[in-house]
């Protein structure tokens, strides 16, 4: 099993709130605790686990490095824009960098430069995605089979119940292998 954390980032740059136009949405924007619960429940089941240190705020690591709202990017926009369901999910806000929440509207003062999404790109989405590819690889090689599940979209309810079934699991081995 890989559990991967893609919105389990946390670590804020310096300004970034004064970029805002309410700091407070930040919050919307995470999978609160993302990262944590995927983390025990690695530690509990022995999964292999990847987690995102950059918030969903600066690049959605879920998304198409080409899945980009250009209309809130600066700078030179690409030749063709393809107006697949990708793009029209970034022309509603939630593109590779949010651009709106619901009930809230645009979350940015002023528009991106291309050259920061672009940074943003190298320097964060690309690392992860190969070392996403990497652990696939690793864990294929090692097990012959993966499940893939992300944690992201876990309500803890259910980490709970599968940390219950683990323990309980561990505890009917342990069990058995006193008797």
């Amino acid at each position: 099993i890989l559990l991967a954390a893609p919105h389990g980032g946390r670590a804020y740059p310096d300004g970034l709130r004064d970029t805002l136009r309410d700091p407070d949405c930040i919050i919307r924007l995470e999978d609160r605790f993302a990262d944590e619960l995927a983390r025990q429940v690695a530690e509990l089941t022995g999964a292999a686990l990847l987690v995102a240190h950059t918030p969903r705020a600066i690049i959605d690591l879920n998304r198409a490095p080409d899945d980009v709202d250009w209309s809130m990017i600066m700078g030179a926009k690409p030749r063709k824009n393809v107006h697949s369901l990708a793009n029209r999910r970034a022309r509603s806000g939630l593109g590779l960098v949010p651009r709106r929440l619901p009930g809230l509207g645009e979350i940015w003062k002023q528009p991106l430069e291309r050259s920061e999404l672009d940074r943003r790109i190298e320097t964060v989405h690309r690392p992860y995605h190969a070392a996403l590819g990497r652990t696939l690889i690793s864990t294929v090689c090692l097990f012959g089979v993966i499940i893939f599940y992300i944690v992201t979209n876990l309500i803890r309810n259910k980490v709970n119940e599968l940390v219950s079934i683990q323990k309980s699991k561990k505890k009917s081995k342990s069990f058995s292998r006193k008797s």
